[in-house]
């Protein structure tokens, strides 16, 4: 077993997986393992999917949302007994280039490592391709002003988790707040945080409209209530 496990939550990809799996396992190499955590998928997108000492599968009954799929699936991860989880978002035809930069930056003793699908010179621009674009600006600034980092993608899907930060994160909501949720509590206990910009990824989507499940007001009210339960001291 590899200490890097690949995490890829789906809902309803069937047209895409194998092709997506077969693409990560080129690019990166059968030696690191995969999970992929069906959310309830409709379309019998696990049914496509051939398990092995390699690629698992965990299967959500119903749909939960994504937050569900990321927790429990770094649940596991850490359970199997693997040191580093790498999550990736299959909608990207160019996926797999974020996994070695989070790696490496992982190697370099950061918890969280997140890998920005836009430089500092994009950000502002509105895309029908990067629906985070327009919604994450104005979530990334109430964000930044709570925890002191200086996202500029917070809800970017390529992340890598040192797993014994479970032990501190308590991941309970189901959408993509459960993202927010883990930023607010990595601040709280100054976790090391690092965000990296790959251009390898690009922005282009296999499907359109991938968009977040709820507005901006839902995850602005998200980061005050959040802050109170894990306030940031400033440092000394």
């Amino acid at each position: 077993m590899s200490k890097h496990l690949i995490i890829i939550p789906v809902y309803n990809r069937v047209s895409v997986i194998l092709d997506a799996i077969a693409g990560i396992d080129e690019s990166i190499g059968n030696q690191t393992d995969i999970l992929v955590v069906d959310d309830g998928s409709e379309d019998g997108t696990p049914d496509r999917i051939q398990t092995s000492d390699h690629i698992r599968l965990l299967i959500h009954e119903a749909s939960l949302g994504y937050g569900a799929a990321l927790a429990n699936g770094l649940n596991l991860a850490r359970d199997l007994g693997y040191e580093y989880a790498v999550t990736l978002d299959i909608a990207s035809q160019r996926c797999q280039f974020a996994f070695t930069p989070i790696i490496m930056a992982l190697n370099e003793g950061n918890d969280i490592v997140t890998c920005s699908r836009m430089s500092e010179m994009d950000r502002g621009t509105v895309s029908e391709d990067y629906s985070a674009i327009d919604t994450g600006n104005m979530v990334a600034d109430t964000l930044n002003s709570t925890t002191g980092f200086s996202l500029i993608d917070p809800f970017s899907p390529y992340k890598g988790y040192r797993l014994k930060i479970l032990e501190f994160l308590n991941i309970e909501e189901y959408d993509e707040a459960a993202i927010l949720q883990v930023w607010i509590q990595a601040a709280h206990y100054r976790l090391r945080v690092k965000e990296i910009y790959s251009a390898d990824i690009g922005t282009g989507y296999i499907h359109e409209g991938e968009y977040l499940e709820n507005d901006v007001d839902h995850y602005l009210s998200f980061i005050k209530a959040e802050r109170f339960l894990y306030p940031v001291e400033p440092e000394q």
